[in-house]
């Protein structure tokens, strides 16, 4: 169902999965993350109208009526995904199992946090002891042995931290911030490796980032913040290019 885009077809049966199921809460998480990356489509799609609008011609009025029909619609939807997955993290908290499913589920959210501008709650969920990457990193979990899955891991951590720099309220705290991601940054260099096939993959992550931060700003809808969160990536990169040696 969520392949074919019927997603409110497929949340029916979500909901109608016993709450004692253990199958209940990765359900959740795969609903709400095609709900995330459809809320994501919309507002890229809502920005479009947007530009089309204010340059004018013959289909600008009716394109504002239909800005002002989505928009409370998206903000329902993001509410939904946010809703969803964060009680499957809960209910695969509340298991007491974690297992492979989990940290998908959990970047998926973390990640969902930065986009909705609470990168301070995907630091938060990213450090828990029981479901968060970071320590499941930090002792080697086999949960979250895949290299691929590792690498994301370090990927949405940056990406939280650089999100999260305008949001400390002093130096102190932003200085802090500046430093685990230079940690992070350095881990992932060790853990990448020395080959030149490593290198550009390490590279591809970077740029990932990027694009990542690239979108977060296309979805902020005040000028100021879009401002702030210029100023905490421009801070970020001021520190990758004070350390890298690779030119692109």
């Amino acid at each position: 169902l969520i392949r074919q885009g019927r997603l409110d077809k497929a949340r029916e049966y979500v909901e109608n999965i016993p709450p004692t199921s253990s199958e209940r809460g990765s359900a959740e998480m795969r609903i709400g993350g095609a709900l995330w990356q459809d809320y994501r489509a919309s507002k890229r799609e809502l920005r479009q109208w947007e530009q089309a609008a204010r340059d004018g011609g013959a289909e600008a009025a009716e394109l504002k009526a239909k800005i002002a029909a989505r928009g409370p619609e998206l903000d329902r939807l993001q509410q939904t995904a946010l809703e969803i997955l964060e009680a499957g993290v809960e209910r695969m908290k509340g298991t007491g199992a974690v297992d492979a499913t989990v940290p998908r589920a959990v970047l998926a959210l973390a990640q969902i946090y930065v986009d909705s501008d609470k990168a301070l709650q995907a630091i938060a969920l990213l450090d828990d002891e029981q479901v968060g990457v970071l320590p499941m990193l930090a002792r080697n979990d086999t949960v979250i042995a895949e290299r691929v899955l590792q690498e994301e891991a370090y990927r949405v951590a940056l990406n939280a931290m650089v999100s999260a720099l305008p949001k400390v309220e002093n130096t102190q705290q932003r200085t802090a911030l500046l430093e685990r991601s230079q940690q992070l940054m350095q881990t992932l260099r060790d853990h990448v490796g020395d080959s030149p096939e490593s290198q550009k993959r390490l590279v591809d992550i970077f740029v990932s980032l990027a694009h990542g931060l690239e979108t977060q700003l296309d979805l902020l809808d005040k000028p100021a913040d879009r401002r702030v969160l210029s100023d905490g990536f421009r801070t970020f990169l001021e520190q990758v290019r004070g350390e890298a040696e690779d030119l692109r």
